[in-house]
């Protein structure tokens, strides 16, 4: 039928369910009774939703409250400024050769070490599995339990009628079940290893030599080198004073370079944000 979809005899003129024409064109009287539609009911307010708009708009405010203030420190702003003094400052660790006593397991004798003692001590405890021990516990498992008939199509019987096909499809169920497993048993077992005391010379910061001026020119300090002493890491810093619109700021040039591209007195453009913090310098 192409109106319910209902299976019908070959030679049937309306169809057996509905009522409705094999050919549209022909008219069958039919009465229907019109069933009277149920009132709508009125759902209840979902529970919980209460709870969860106040939660949101908690959420929102504490962003707000968060996210607002840091927007409005890193606001910035251009000013023009001028360039009222400068400052470098260069440091270099001094490194003395030193000659140490220190304690570690034979494996983890630093090269070029002088031993002094060897000590057998245990190191640690490994633990052995010797054998298992069989238990039982309580598992979820899918069980089935029966089966039930799944229509899949229809066959054409080639004589007007028409055979539902169906097939048979397993029907499972959650079910607490007991099982059997093997779990380890294990034992302790000590590891020895062999304890060294020995002597080594080592590279230990022992100074700092340091250099800074107010000119264009940032120097190192110098420092004296043997076969004991020797230069460490190095640390510069550079800074520039500034002066916009009466009131004192700061800028931290990134390099030796950006710090001598800028002269006392010079005029520039500062970036400046809304914690007192020049971002940038502009020529």
């Amino acid at each position: 039928c192409q109106f319910c979809g209902g299976d019908n005899p070959g030679f049937n003129e309306f169809c057996s369910g509905c009522g409705s024409p094999k050919d549209p064109s022909k008219a069958r009287a039919q009465v229907v009774q019109s069933e009277k539609k149920p009132e709508p009911v009125a759902r209840p307010p979902a529970k919980g939703g209460g709870c969860l708009k106040a939660c949101l708009i908690a959420f929102v405010v504490m962003l707000v409250l968060i996210v607002g203030p840091c927007m409005f420190l890193t606001g910035t702003s251009d000013s023009q400024a001028t360039i009222t003094a400068k400052h470098w400052q260069r440091s270099i660790q001094v490194e003395k050769l030193v000659n140490e006593t220190d304690t570690d397991w034979q494996n983890d004798v630093p090269p070029g070490a002088k031993v002094l003692k060897s000590t057998r001590k245990l190191r640690e405890t490994r633990q052995v599995q010797t054998g298992s021990t069989t238990k039982t516990r309580t598992v979820t498992k899918q069980v089935q339990t029966g089966t039930r008939k799944v229509k899949t199509g229809t066959k054409d019987l080639g004589n007007g009628y028409f055979e539902d096909i169906y097939k048979e499809e397993p029907v499972y169920e959650d079910q607490q079940v007991k099982e059997s497993y093997e779990e380890p048993t294990y034992r302790d077992e000590p590891v020895y290893d062999n304890e060294v005391t020995y002597q080594i010379d080592r590279w230990k910061s022992q100074s700092k030599a340091e250099a800074s001026g107010s000119d264009d020119s940032p120097r190192w300090p110098e420092v004296a080198t043997d076969r004991t002493t020797r230069e460490g890491p190095r640390t510069e810093a550079y800074s520039l004073s500034l002066k916009a619109g009466g009131k004192d700021y700061t800028y931290e040039p990134k390099s030796e370079v950006e710090y001598q591209s800028y002269k006392v007195n010079q005029t520039v453009t500062a970036t400046i944000n809304r914690m007192g913090t020049v971002t940038e310098l502009k020529p």
